[in-house]
């Protein structure tokens, strides 16, 4: 399951496919958009996702910066303990980096993305077909932490259900909640779920043991 637009689109004044959207300060939404995160966070099932939004939170985005691109709400969202929340250290997805203009105003999507992994991230989202090959070329130059990629590719590695640690807790047997299928030539995976197919890029874009991949994601 994802669980998304962290931190929260409810005060949100405009829809961030066209525009920035700015949300209420971060003291109001500690009060209502983030309360709910506080319960679906609390011991959550090891493939469990959060995707970040591309908005602006008076009192915790940076300067020039929407969500999806802070390391504030990065840090927010793990520590937990900003919003009164628990330790998450499970997938951060990014919302769609290259057909949003909330994040395109701010950076196109092959630096959006590389400022995504930055900020913490572990998968940022590309739908558009001809992003993703650049977004991959700049991902791959980009001068990242090593040691943050492996801990990256590990939960991407859980959320796809190829670690012992995906197993859903409600199961006696070794299936996991979001079952897969992995294409060898194109590194591109399906993960089942009950929505709508988004494409996301992760770190390297490499398919690999010890890098994040491209992966479809049903959310």
């Amino acid at each position: 399951a994802t669980i998304k637009h962290f931190p929260g689109h409810g005060s949100t004044n405009s829809d961030t496919h066209q525009t920035a959207g700015k949300t209420a300060s971060l003291e109001e939404l500690k009060k209502k958009d983030l309360i709910p995160y506080k319960d679906l966070l609390k011991d959550p099932d090891p493939t469990t996702a959060v995707m970040v939004g591309h908005l602006i939170v008076p009192g915790l985005t940076e300067e020039g910066k929407v969500t999806s691109i802070s390391p504030a709400t990065m840090k927010l969202l793990r520590d937990g303990e900003g919003y009164g929340g628990e330790k998450f250290d499970g997938l951060i997805l990014t919302d769609d980096l290259s057909g949003m203009k909330a994040v395109l105003d701010v950076l196109p999507a092959p630096e959006a993305a590389v400022a995504a992994v930055k900020a913490g991230a572990d998968s940022p989202m590309i739908t558009w077909p001809t992003d993703g090959k650049k977004t991959i070329e700049a991902l791959t130059s980009a001068k990242l932490d090593k040691e943050r990629l492996e801990e990256s590719a590990t939960r991407v590695a859980i959320a796809r259900g190829e670690c012992k640690g995906a197993k859903n807790k409600d199961s006696d047997d070794d299936e996991t909640s979001s079952p897969s299928t992995t294409s060898p030539s194109s590194g591109t995976t399906t993960t089942s779920s009950r929505s709508s197919t988004q494409s996301t890029t992760g770190p390297s874009g490499k398919d690999d043991d010890n890098s994040p991949t491209t992966t479809t994601v049903e959310d």
